[in-house]
């Protein structure tokens, strides 16, 4: 009986070490998750004649996929939709980098061509260490009064763009190689 109660006793132990674990993973990924939140515009900016909206929707707690828009001036705005490949933690500590270097270059250089932004983020990934990894990415410049929009595709996929006034669809197929794969690549501007 003594030996029954015993091996009951470290089975729960066991039990209870695994769940203590658990929970702990479980709640380390709730941080994450909040953290990568908040790498998204908390506030999309206001911008005359365009509006803007966002939406991450992980598969698990923490996702590689990432958008941005930053207001130059009233005239002037640069943004992003990238995705990092794979899932998780790996893919979400990717995309905090990518942020980092996207909104430094951007921020140095504020007058700068959506192809030369992927240049520049490419130029800095295909130096790391990425394990297999590759980044899609369309950067866009928007100039608002003149209702002009460049774009660079970095094997993103099409982008559809909606025309209000003329109520009409456009299809920009993709193009470019994604990010972190080749050195030197260079990209287009549509």
């Amino acid at each position: 009986a003594l030996t029954n109660q015993l091996g009951m006793a470290v089975q729960n132990i066991e039990f209870l070490s695994k769940e203590i674990d658990r929970k702990k993973e479980e709640e380390q990924m709730k941080i994450a998750s909040d953290i990568q939140s908040k790498l998204f515009p908390q506030k999309v900016p206001e911008i005359k004649n365009m509006q803007f909206h966002g939406i991450s929707l992980p598969a698990k707690a923490v996702g590689g996929d990432y958008y941005d828009i930053i207001k130059i001036d009233d005239n002037l705005s640069i943004g992003i939709i990238a995705d990092v490949s794979g899932k998780g933690v790996p893919a979400a500590l990717l995309v905090s980098m990518f942020r980092t270097v996207f909104r430094m270059i951007v921020t140095n250089q504020k007058d700068i061509a959506p192809d030369k932004i992927l240049e520049r983020i490419n130029d800095v990934f295909v130096n790391e260490d990425l394990e297999g990894r590759f980044i899609t990415a369309v950067c866009f410049k928007i100039y608002s009064k003149e209702r002009i929009v460049q774009m660079s595709d970095a094997g993103h996929g099409s982008v559809i763009y909606y025309n209000s006034t003329e109520k009409s669809i456009t299809e920009f197929e993709s193009g470019g190689i994604v990010i972190g794969v080749m050195e030197k690549e260079k990209y287009e501007v549509r």
